[in-house]
């Protein structure tokens, strides 16, 4: 049998639809809170425009990008950002989309998953958490 120990642990079960945690980005002095989907299948960090731009962030001066999705295609802009999330903290570089109508905010592989351990338990709807190197 292996274990794993884990510094953190979240229950989701507020949240209906999928896998959602508390976050706050950074940028700067500036900060916002905001809910944020954990998915396992985004290759980046990606969060509404708006909270970009609450952040002070001019969106579209950042590194471009075409994120592909299963069904669409769309431009997002990097920018490094600072990421509390259950009370860790991280840099990163998050993604914020060219369309204003593009209204979900993910937690994806590069950025932030790489720099976790994750556990879940959805059944009971726990998420489990700590730094990688800790």
């Amino acid at each position: 049998m292996h274990s794993i120990e884990f510094q953190a642990q979240h229950d989701c079960s507020s949240e209906p639809l999928g896998i959602t945690v508390p976050i706050e980005l950074g940028y700067g002095p500036n900060r916002v809170k905001l809910t944020a989907k954990v998915d396992t299948g985004a290759e980046f960090c990606l969060f509404q425009r708006g909270f970009g731009e609450a952040l002070g962030i001019e969106v579209e001066a950042g590194e471009r990008k075409e994120l592909h999705t299963a069904n669409s295609t769309f431009v997002a802009f990097g920018h490094e950002v600072s990421l509390r999330v259950l009370g860790f903290d991280f840099s990163l570089v998050a993604y914020f989309p060219l369309d204003p109508d593009i209204r979900r905010s993910l937690l994806g592989r590069q950025g932030w998953l790489l720099q976790v351990r994750l556990g879940l338990v959805d059944y009971e709807r726990l998420i489990y958490l700590s730094r990688y190197d800790d």
